[in-house]
């Protein structure tokens, strides 16, 4: 699919999850969660290369097993404080300082193991027809923001309770609002590296079901996941 654009798939897989330790490993619906995103990565059949990059040793063995490369992610890219930007960074350098370049990066993290080859597709098709320079995808709020606020340090709600006023007394007349779902990102690389971020203009949403966009950040997360999964 599309040959002629050299997307560079990278996986991002740090170890030292706090809320779940060892996540991008852990076993779900038969195999470590990484090996979703690899096999829809693989199956997707529209990168140029996939690249697993991580401080974890296991998660590069797994890598290597499934047949990408694993690039080994140096310490100071391994903290809970470094920035995704700076990970995708060392990766496009990387490959730039061994003579290899390509046209966009997609960003494909382990924690959305429901995102499919087809998902990978269509949102690359998306990123083509369009001429965008990035496309992210996105998923329906599960609850509308509208009925959202933030809480004073008197806890008070007067001003919330104004705000709902406003609001259309039925759910199906309110508007749709969307979400980041962390599923993927594409990107154009020369933009990305001149301006530093996955949200380069003209950008463009690849909408996703809820069911596909789980985000799977602590156990409970998982358990969801894994139900999901067992009933399919």
């Amino acid at each position: 699919m599309l040959p002629d654009l050299r997307i560079l798939g990278i996986i991002p897989a740090r170890e030292g999850s706090k809320r779940l330790p060892g996540k991008n490993i852990l076993p779900l619906g038969g195999k470590p969660l990484i090996e979703w995103t690899i096999e829809a990565a693989k199956n997707s059949q529209c990168l140029r290369k996939i690249v697993v990059s991580s401080n974890d040793q296991a998660a590069l063995k797994i890598a290597r097993d499934c047949g990408v490369t694993d690039l080994p992610r140096p310490a100071e890219l391994a903290t809970d404080t470094a920035k995704s930007i700076d990970v995708i960074s060392h990766v496009i350098d990387w490959h730039a300082n061994n003579g290899e370049h390509f046209d966009a990066v997609i960003l494909l993290q382990p924690t959305s193991p429901l995102r499919t080859a087809e998902d990978i597709q269509a949102a690359t098709k998306l990123f083509v027809e369009k001429n965008a320079s990035s496309v992210v995808s996105m998923s329906p709020t599960e609850h509308s923001p509208l009925l959202t606020t933030t809480i004073r340090k008197d806890e008070t709600l007067s001003e919330f309770y104004a705000s709902l006023q406003k609001v259309p007394p039925r759910s199906q007349d309110m508007p749709v609002y969307y979400r980041l779902n962390g599923a993927l990102y594409i990107v154009k690389i020369d933009q990305y590296l001149q301006e530093k971020t996955l949200f380069c203009d003209p950008g463009f949403a690849y909408l996703m079901p809820m069911e596909r966009s789980i985000d799977i950040d602590n156990r409970t997360d998982f358990i969801e996941c894994q139900t999901l999964i067992n009933n399919r």
